[in-house]
């Protein structure tokens, strides 16, 4: 653990490691960050980032969330997934779209454990 050092910026998935355009990871972090603050037009724009950015997983799994049935998007983000931690987001949407919010609430409190910077994630768990 390093001492004197703050938890530093939260960004979904630190995107801009897994796009290869800045421009592209500005934008689906600004998506993300609508979503999470729960703005009505966080859908439209998600959908616009994932229209312009099908390649990204964060707005594909960002988005099968607030635009229901997405399954196109959902599966989109499973194509995507690179890896456990993308398999574990995953894995807390879909039991959350299920509607099985208290297991939702469970699988995301040990998801943040390991990688408290996961926007959707927290997000989910201010749901009811």
């Amino acid at each position: 653990m390093r001492s004197g050092y703050g938890q530093g910026p939260v960004s979904q998935y630190r995107q801009a490691e897994y796009m290869s355009d800045p421009s592209a990871a500005f934008l689906v972090h600004a998506a993300i960050a609508r979503l999470v603050s729960d703005d009505p037009l966080a859908s439209v724009i998600l959908a616009a980032v994932v229209a312009e950015y099908p390649e990204s997983f964060a707005a594909n799994a960002a988005l099968a969330l607030v635009v229901e049935p997405f399954p196109e998007a959902l599966s989109r983000a499973r194509q995507l997934a690179a890896g456990r931690r993308d398999r574990q987001h995953l894995a807390v949407i879909d039991v959350f779209l299920s509607g099985d919010t208290a297991r939702a609430h469970l699988l995301a409190r040990e998801h943040l454990a390991e990688f408290p910077d996961d926007l959707v994630v927290s997000w989910i768990t201010t749901r009811p």
